[in-house]
């Protein structure tokens, strides 16, 4: 039942009751309004936290008694009794002591907590939230609160706790009373949960454990501090008991755990730890996990999750023969002509990821990769390559040790991959291959934006799905370099959907009062095609910056004449901001 529903049955005299000191002036409302401004107010986090966090027993139990009852109700007349008894097999808990074996503190957080309670009703919210960080620092949980909690003469049944509790609830809209039941709204249940922490329900929870090997819950244990004995179903349970955060728990495993549990789950996968996370929790939380996918049509080909940069797939591609490369892009329905640096541009720009392309070669094919890669070749077909895709996940790229300013003296040879341009600059292009290049090219465009221009530029974290840098002045601006085997660059399929997350991850990190000074998209390369803009126009960026299309020559002009003329002087970042192609007639008209 929700809260308008509740709030529907009650006469005029109980919602001013409701409103007072919530509401201003209430007495003159109109009923509908009265009703409607309730509804707000007493479904808010901040009010339902300072009504229910640390009361007295026996608050909680009132509370979570509900809460996990069908419909969130339990008839007036048997409330008393549930309440007493559950009390009662509490303490019995707590003076067994079975809850209470892990290695913590346990004696410092009772003390603390017998002294909160000594000296008043209710805490403070300064106290409550020193308790809390307490409860945080010594990783006591949930229940071993309550449990602690439960050994203080405080927490016995009495008649006059049990109704001051429940008057108070009452008196300030947690619960409500329908007909013969007393009731807690939807809306305030899940708030409740958000003020103690319960990020999964009971079922949905023992569902997301199940997915996690018997070693990733033996490991996620120790790393908790909590036991790690017994089988895997009982390992389930005491994280369960224990009320661990699923939040917690998932956050103690390792990144390739999580994109294991997220595949086993059907969950959508993300590049980072901060990212997977709550993904899982939500995806679970919303049953995606057991929804049957019902769909008559053929669902079309979606770009595969890329857990490598495309410098680090170029890297592991370079490694393949010429005739792995054929016999993948033939496997895969893509073109099989050209170079080999063109069948690996190929390969990158298509929806494929990495674990895809190695998972079509042969055992032998892969165990003769291992040993280039100098990885062990050992383990069945997808231990080798789930190794392959995990080293070349926290791969970086490295560049020739050539000087930015060298680099920017051959900056157009390196957007069309021209490796014989090292030559000009006294570097031997023998081993020179397209990933070098294209670490070189990311290094002279942070050297312009950096050094010529004067702007902070922040560059990609190795081994992330990031833009190659990110400038930071008054306005945000990300930026992209792109290398062309083959001029002119015709924005493929896989990097619009690659601009378009970066936009949007981008904006999602930044602050609320810093999200409006996110500016442009700056794409650089050798040349564009003709209708590369027309491409631009038909992509859905969310939210909407101006995307600006910058050639390697044009941006290199303008560098040469800000260097001559504007020496020592910082560019403007508003001089950045275009959509569309940017020539350098339109760049100098700027600042000349």
């Amino acid at each position: 039942m929700q809260i308008c529903d509740v709030l529907t049955t009650y006469k005029r005299s109980d919602l001013n009751r409701l409103a007072k000191d919530k509401i201003a002036n209430y007495v003159g409302l109109p009923v509908d309004i009265l009703r409607d401004e309730l509804r707000k107010v007493l479904t808010t986090y901040d009010h339902i936290k300072r009504k229910i966090q640390f009361r007295k027993p026996p608050g909680y139990t009132i509370l979570d008694i509900i809460v996990n009852l069908q419909d969130f109700s339990v008839p007036i007349q048997e409330i008393k009794g549930i309440v007493q008894e559950e009390i009662k097999n509490v303490i019995e808990e707590a003076r067994s002591g079975k809850g209470l074996i892990e290695d913590k503190q346990y004696d410092l957080y009772a003390k603390m907590l017998r002294t909160a309670w000594d000296f008043q009703e209710d805490l403070l919210p300064p106290e409550a939230n020193l308790l809390n960080a307490l409860r945080e620092y010594l990783n006591i949980t949930r229940g071993e609160h309550r449990l602690l909690e439960a050994r203080l003469e405080v927490f016995e049944f009495s008649q006059a706790s049990f109704s001051r509790e429940i008057e108070h609830f009452a008196r300030e809209g947690i619960i409500f009373t329908h007909e013969t039941d007393y009731v807690i709204p939807e809306e305030t249940v899940e708030r409740i949960k958000e003020v103690w922490g319960i990020e999964l329900d009971r079922e949905p929870y023992k569902r997301l454990l199940g997915y996690l090997t018997s070693s990733q819950l033996y490991s996620a244990l120790g790393r908790l501090e909590l036991k790690r004995s017994g089988n895997h179903e009982s390992r389930i349970n005491r994280v369960l008991e224990k009320g661990v955060k699923p939040s917690d728990l998932l956050n103690s495993l390792t990144v390739d755990d999580l994109i294991r549990v997220a595949d086993k789950s059907k969950c959508p996968r993300r590049y980072k730890k901060d990212e997977l996370v709550p993904t899982i929790i939500s995806h679970i939380k919303r049953g995606k996990d057991i929804e049957e996918k019902k769909s008559d049509k053929e669902p079309a080909p979606t770009r595969e999750p890329r857990l490598v940069t495309d410098e680090a797939f170029k890297e592991a591609l370079s490694r393949f023969a010429t005739p792995q490369l054929s016999n993948v892009l033939s496997k895969k329905n893509l073109r099989k002509s050209g170079t080999k640096n063109q069948m690996i541009e190929r390969i990158v720009n298509s929806i494929y990821s990495l674990t895809t392309i190695l998972d079509s070669l042969k055992m032998d094919e892969l165990i003769n990769l291992s040993k280039v890669y100098e990885l062990p070749p050992r383990g069945r077909k997808a231990e080798i390559v789930e190794r392959i895709a995990h080293y070349f996940r926290n791969y970086q790229v490295k560049g020739t040790k050539a000087t930015p300013k060298e680099l920017f003296s051959i900056y157009e040879d390196l957007s069309k991959q021209n490796k014989n341009a090292y030559r000009d600059i006294g570097i031997d292009d023998a081993q020179i291959s397209l990933p070098t290049i294209t670490a070189d090219f990311e290094k002279a465009t942070r050297y312009i934006f950096e050094s010529i221009f004067g702007l902070t530029v922040k560059t990609q974290i190795p081994g992330r799905e990031e833009p190659d840098g990110i400038i930071k002045e008054d306005n945000i601006i990300l930026y992209e370099c792109k290398t062309v085997l083959s001029p002119p660059y015709e924005l493929p399929i896989a990097h619009r959907d690659q601009f378009r997350r970066y936009i949007k991850d981008q904006y999602d990190k930044l602050e609320p009062h810093a999200k409006t000074a996110l500016k442009c998209f700056i794409l650089v390369a050798h040349s564009f095609s003709d209708n590369v803009e027309d491409k631009l126009s038909q992509i859905k960026f969310e939210p909407y910056i101006p995307f600006c299309l910058l050639t390697a020559g044009d941006l290199k002009f303008i560098a040469e004449s800000w260097l001559n003329e504007q020496k020592g002087r910082t560019l403007p970042t508003s001089v950045l901001i275009f959509q569309g192609r940017y020539t350098r007639d339109k760049l100098r008209a700027k600042f000349v």
